[in-house]
């Protein structure tokens, strides 16, 4: 098990939420995010503050967290193997020995023996397996077409959603996030949605009416379908699929707006007018 393998099962026994752990160690979720799949290292007194926030040992995670690196480091270069031969020997007290192995010199053809050796570039970063989120929210959905609204972030709230489950994301842009935060958002929207799924974004600010999110829906979810809606505002995407026997999902960071869209739920459907 390597180092992001190891911090997110920590995270998990421990029952905290990447926010928590994130403000404990001064980064931001996305941050933390990249911590947990390997595509970013925390440095040396991090990973010793995440030990005792979870209540590990210190130095089993720092070990790791220093194996990780050193994997990293060595990446796909031509000599990795001979790298990990002297990290093994030195490792072991042999180094000595390992100080005579040689790598026997490549012999190239004659009409290109006389070029000169191009620029070996930095070896990219071993990115660690995605772990497949199962059993998520789309599971705790269930076959009741009433929508699943969630108060929280946008990104950790999508970090609960099951893999190739969505059908269908109908939305307004958020307003309040980042060219990078959305950027991870549409990342974690792509691992959610199902080959094939549709996503539908409209104007930041122009909420989408009861008629345009009905036409929206025939045309992009299946029966049974399941929508997402990232921003979920007054409500209408998922009132529209509940009217429709459609089952969704609505996220939104402000208590008042889902208070509103819940209600909205539970009004009689607006076609019927």
């Amino acid at each position: 098990m390597l180092f992001p393998e190891r911090l997110r099962q920590l995270r998990m026994q421990s029952g905290m939420k990447q926010r928590e752990v994130a403000r404990a160690v001064g980064v931001d979720i996305p941050m933390y995010s990249r911590y947990e799949h390997g595509e970013r290292r925390p440095k040396r007194d991090q990973v010793v503050r995440l030990a005792r926030l979870f209540h590990s040992d210190p130095d089993e995670l720092v070990a790791l967290w220093l194996a990780f690196n050193a994997l990293n480091e060595i990446g796909n270069d031509p000599l990795a193997e001979l790298a990990m031969e002297y990290l093994k020997a030195e490792v072991s007290g042999n180094g000595d020995e390992v100080a005579t192995v040689s790598v026997a010199p490549e012999i190239l053809p004659a009409e290109t023996a006389a070029q000169p050796v191009p620029h070996e570039t930095e070896p990219q970063p071993e990115q660690a397996p995605v772990t497949k989120v199962v059993n998520g929210l789309v599971t705790e959905l269930g076959d009741t077409p009433f929508p699943k609204f969630i108060q929280g972030d946008l990104l950790e709230i999508l970090g609960q959603i099951e893999d190739d489950s969505i059908d269908c994301v109908l939305t307004s842009v958020p307003l309040d996030r980042t060219v990078r935060s959305n950027a991870d958002v549409m990342r974690e929207v792509k691992r959610v949605l199902k080959t094939g799924g549709s996503v539908m974004l409209s104007k930041a600010g122009h909420e989408l009416n009861e008629n345009m999110c009905r036409r929206l829906l025939e045309a992009a979810c299946p029966d049974q379908g399941i929508l997402l809606d990232l921003c979920c505002g007054t409500g209408m995407a998922c009132k529209t699929a509940f009217d429709m026997k459609l089952r969704s999902i609505g996220i939104s960071a402000d208590p008042e707006s889902l208070q509103k869209a819940h209600k909205l739920v539970q009004q009689t459907p607006l076609s019927l007018f």
